[in-house]
């Protein structure tokens, strides 16, 4: 069962950005333009049906992921700490 979801937001030229700067610190040799190109292609755009099938059940969290790294994952940890004790609350 899903009880979160993500819709971490950011467009093409700072995802392409990111992963530049993952290949330079990581010395990837996969992060090629052409790759890049294609996993961004791949992975960059979810279906307008799954984002509304879980926006529908309340659980959806679009955030704006153009921000710094650090804050986006403050975000995620704190929604999903949320969960975790409604959850944790609802079991006692």
């Amino acid at each position: 069962r899903t009880d979160i979801a993500f819709a971490l937001n950011a467009g093409t030229a700072v995802l392409r950005r990111r992963l530049i700067r993952r290949a330079d610190s990581e010395g990837r040799s996969d992060d090629t333009h052409a790759a890049m190109t294609a996993r961004l292609a791949a992975f960059g755009v979810v279906p307008d049906d799954l984002l509304a099938h879980y926006s529908d059940r309340g659980i959806l969290h679009p955030l704006d992921a153009e921000r710094p790294l650090e804050e986006v994952t403050a975000d995620v940890r704190h929604l999903v700490n949320a969960l975790v004790a409604c959850t944790e609350a609802g079991r006692a």
